[in-house]
This record gives structure tokens, C-alpha cells and sequence, in this order.
């Protein structure tokens, strides 16, 4: 039972994490100037940023599993 809310939580956090990042990449193409110029407007720091809260998330998720 556990190994199947394991891989549910990970197919949870992965869809997560590609809506996290689908929903900054449509922010920075309504951003005025950027257009169709997406790739040279993201910033690696943005990036970096994003990746960060996402494991943090994704460690906190997993501490709760555990801890129950």
C-alpha cells in the first residue's frame, strides 16, 4: 500500500512541478518586450528560485508521509 501512495505522490509533485513552471514561462511571455523572445527573457536566478520552492515542497511532502 505504501509503495503505491509513494509513486502517487510522485506523479503528484511532478505534475506540480510542470504546472509551477508552464504557468512562469506563460507569465514571461506576456511580460511587454519579451513576445516571442521566451528564452531570452527567463532568468536562471527565476529558475533557480522556482526549483528551490519545488524540492522544499517535495521535501515536506515526503516528511509527512513518513511521519504518518
Amino acid at each position: 500500500m505504501r509503495e503505491w501512495l509513494m509513486l502517487a505522490l510522485v506523479g503528484a509533485l511532478a505534475a506540480y512541478s510542470l504546472i509551477v513552471f508552464v504557468t512562469y514561462i506563460i507569465f514571461v511571455a506576456k511580460t511587454p518586450g519579451c513576445g516571442k523572445r521566451i528564452l531570452q527573457c527567463i532568468k536562471k536566478d527565476e529558475i533557480v528560485v522556482i526549483l528551490i520552492l519545488i524540492l522544499i515542497q517535495a521535501l515536506i511532502l515526503f516528511s509527512l508521509l513518513f511521519i504518518s
